[in-house]
């Protein structure tokens, strides 16, 4: 009995560590500067990009730890589809009428429309290549 109690410490401690390393390098990471191509989007001109063809659209906040682990995966989305598509990015914090409008009630959350309207969305951390391929099927 006291060889599993040791045990169950011991792995308990394991996971108790390799949270807090995780939990720390998480904190270190800074979201860096966004592709070029990539559209930051606010309240005031959210309507005016979504209305016009295909966009992406990143809820995300500063605070929010797997929307910086998002962050590098939508320029990588932004980089492969060019011009096809507008890639944007919009911060929940600020602005929070289009992501009340939108019913944005966990980040990150894409959004892809085509003219105004919601086609897909995705809640949580997504591949590039999933992201990819949902632009790619509304384009065709």
């Amino acid at each position: 009995m006291k060889i599993a109690l040791i045990i169950v410490g011991i792995i308990v401690l394991y996971f108790i560590v390799t949270a807090i390393i995780f939990s720390r390098k998480l904190k270190n990471v800074k979201p860096g500067l966004p592709h070029e191509s990539i559209i930051i989007l606010t309240d005031t001109n959210f309507s005016e990009v979504v209305n016009n063809g295909v966009s992406l659209v990143d809820f995300w906040a500063d605070w929010c730890m797997p929307c910086k682990m998002q962050g590098p995966i939508i320029d990588e989305v932004a980089k492969e589809i060019g011009t096809k598509a507008q890639i944007c990015k919009l911060d929940v914090q600020v602005n929070q009428s289009a992501a009340q409008n939108n019913n944005v009630k966990n980040i990150p959350t894409m959004i892809l429309f085509k003219n105004g309207v919601e086609i897909q969305r995705f809640v949580g951390i997504k591949s590039k290549q999933a992201l990819v391929k949902a632009i790619e099927n509304i384009l065709v």
